[in-house]
């Protein structure tokens, strides 16, 4: 991830955003660990197709 952040700023990006799910806490804490903070959160639907 570093190496991917450090090739983007090379080619002059100054942002990176990540979409990570809010239970995946090996996830958040690492990125979390990297500097990234939460800046949003979405909220999904979905139907169960077996209701009917």
């Amino acid at each position: 991830m570093r190496g991917l952040l450090g090739w983007g700023r090379e080619r002059g990006c100054e942002r990176a955003y990540l979409v990570v799910v809010e239970r995946n806490a090996p996830a958040r804490a690492l990125y979390e660990s990297e500097g990234f903070v939460q800046a949003g959160a979405y909220h999904y639907r979905v139907r169960n197709v077996t209701e009917r």
